[in-house]
């Protein structure tokens, strides 16, 4: 179940956590583990997923209480969620979300003398 970023934004600000660390949970044991991967039958499934779900809720909780009238709730959300995901990944060892992202410039291509 892999989530966009509106989406996975969208569950945060409703606070429908569950869901967003199952797509977590489902995205980064894919890349750890290969399509051999099947979260149904995985042994420690319970586990991962109230430990991601704890630590999204720790997360965008803080965030809220430091930028409630300095960033819109989107943003706080957005950065609750990547936040969130960087950790399960740096946890689990893989490269996943920072390394998708790495030099991505809104499609520009920036020259030697720009940089």
């Amino acid at each position: 179940m892999e989530l966009t970023l509106g989406e996975a934004t969208r569950y945060v600000l409703n606070e429908q956590y569950a869901k967003v660390a199952a797509g977590m949970y489902t995205d980064a044991f894919h890349l750890k583990n290969g399509e051999t991967f099947n979260p149904d039958t995985a042994a420690d499934k319970a586990k991962w997923l109230n430990e991601i779900e704890a630590k999204l809720k720790e997360i965008h909780s803080a965030k809220k209480e430091s930028g409630t009238f300095s960033q819109p709730r989107h943003e706080i959300a957005q950065e609750a969620y990547v936040e969130t995901k960087l950790w399960l990944e740096k946890l689990l060892g893989i490269k996943g979300y920072e390394e998708k992202n790495k030099g991505f410039h809104l499609g520009l291509e920036f020259k030697d003398s720009v940089k």
